[in-house]
């Protein structure tokens, strides 16, 4: 006769008897049997409990007896190192999770999680599952393999997490959680992606009003703009990855004339929450106000680019821009209209006021 202690342990036995090699593996543990409780004590012990709070109960004993099974190593729960992972394995275990038995489901759990970036399609599939059971251990499971994936391997797990925030009910909810746990990390692979597709990705300072508003808001994104120049070599399709950054308010993506990109691209890129401008040749200088000139009467010149257009023929902070060419600057959106027509390479003799003092500096516009 089997001790009441293991009998748990043995209908795993049975359960998972069909297992392949690496599969779960239960082996009988060589503590003594507890001995068994009076029978009457037991029964006076029961007395008032409403069903809810015995399956309560043993949902709880259930608990710590997979986790005690785990930790003592009875059971394994990840593919062995080297060991490809066959879908039939796969799809054992996610069979296993609509299990009556707590600890099975328990257990198919955290295997599938334990087989790494090969379950991800099959897991996948679960989560979309209409057995709540099932989509759910799926999308925790998922969830488990993205807290510790190693990229660029796992790309196609972190479309699938980011596919299934817009799941009904728990799956949603899990992968949005999972989403944003994760949000730093991905933050990072993302801007080298773009990156090396071409995009010019420029953070706001550390200590800007604007980083320091994100940062008390839990949010670690710094990104002030993005730049999709002639040099973007991933077209609409490399655009989807501002999908993956976790701050798209605030910050400017801008378009620059030539880029080989759709405006319906440019379009979802600001249906995402990213405010897109158009942009033309590159001056290098950003704007510090125009009031203290009086409304429309100048741009004041605020940072300069190192080694941009600008500085490179002296334009300073503090500037005022009066003149692009022959056209009158009254305010920095003006400048900017003129910009976006120009070519990168062209030579504009810019009119500026310096100390009181009119000057004129003529200036080669540069590529974004």
């Amino acid at each position: 006769m089997v001790p009441k202690s293991r009998s748990w342990l043995m209908s795993l036995v049975v359960s998972f008897a069909c297992l392949p090699a690496g599969g779960i593996t239960v082996q009988a543990a060589d503590e003594a049997p507890a001995a068994d409780a009076p029978k009457a004590d037991t029964a006076k012990a029961d007395l008032g409990k409403t069903d809810i709070e015995k399956t309560a109960e043993a949902g709880k004993a259930d608990a710590v007896k997979a986790d005690a099974a785990i930790n003592t190593g009875n059971v394994a729960v990840a593919a062995p190192a080297g060991v490809a992972v066959d879908p039939e394995t796969i799809a054992l275990a996610i069979r296993e999770l609509e299990s009556p038995e707590y600890v099975v489901r328990e257990l198919a759990e955290k295997r599938l999680a334990g087989f790494g970036l090969a379950a991800v399609s099959q897991l996948t599939e679960a989560a979309k599952s209409p057995l709540p059971e099932t989509s759910v251990r799926a999308i925790e499971a998922l969830a488990q393999l993205y807290r510790k994936a190693e990229f660029p391997a796992a790309n196609a797990l972190e479309d699938a997490i980011s596919d299934l925030r817009q799941a009904p009910g728990a799956v949603g909810e899990v992968a949005q959680r999972s989403w944003k746990q994760n949000a730093l990390n991905r933050d990072e692979r993302t801007v080298a992606k773009l990156t090396e597709l071409g995009a010019r990705v420029q953070n706001l300072p550390t200590d800007d009003p604007r980083a320091l508003a994100r940062k008390a808001a839990g949010v670690n994104s710094a990104i002030q703009f993005i730049v999709i120049s002639r040099k973007w070599k991933g077209g609409d399709e490399g655009l989807k990855l501002l999908e993956r950054l976790s701050q798209a308010s605030g910050v400017q993506v801008y378009h620059v004339n030539g880029a080989q990109v759709s405006d319906e691209a440019m379009a979802g890129v600001a249906d995402l929450g990213f405010h897109v401008d158009r942009r033309g040749a590159f001056l290098g200088i950003s704007n510090d106000g125009d009031v203290a000139f009086g409304p429309r009467n100048g741009c004041l010149v605020g940072v300069v680019s190192e080694k941009g257009p600008a500085a490179e023929a002296g334009i300073q902070r503090g500037d005022r821009i009066v003149k692009f060419s022959e056209e009158d600057v009254r305010d920095f959106e003006d400048l900017i209209t003129f910009l976006k027509k120009a070519e990168p390479g062209d030579v504009v003799e810019f009119g500026i006021i310096r100390d009181g003092e009119p000057q004129s500096l003529k200036v080669t516009l540069g590529n974004w």
